[in-house]
């Protein structure tokens, strides 16, 4: 989830998450090219993000963010890299 983006962005669309989400285990991710400290502790603050990550993300990012997840970050990394080149 990015904090900017052009019709609604990530704080309000958070917001209307928490009033249609029942509270579960989500795992949002934002992403984010803001180098705001405050956007990086409210997204800590809120229920349903499991990480805030700047921008650019690069393969150490995601396999620390894969391990945080317990997803087998190796595969999952080269599957991207695949489909990147074949999409």
């Amino acid at each position: 989830l990015d904090i900017n983006m052009p019709q609604m962005d990530g704080w309000k669309f958070l917001e209307e998450y928490e009033k249609l989400a029942k509270k579960n285990n989500s795992n949002i991710i934002m992403l984010s090219s803001s180098i705001n400290p405050q956007d990086e502790k409210k997204a800590d603050a809120n229920l349903y993000v499991h990480k805030f990550m700047n921008k650019p993300l690069n393969d150490q990012k995601l396999q620390t963010l894969f391990a945080s997840l317990n997803i087998n970050h190796s595969s999952t990394i080269t599957d991207i890299k695949s489909n990147q080149k074949t999409g």
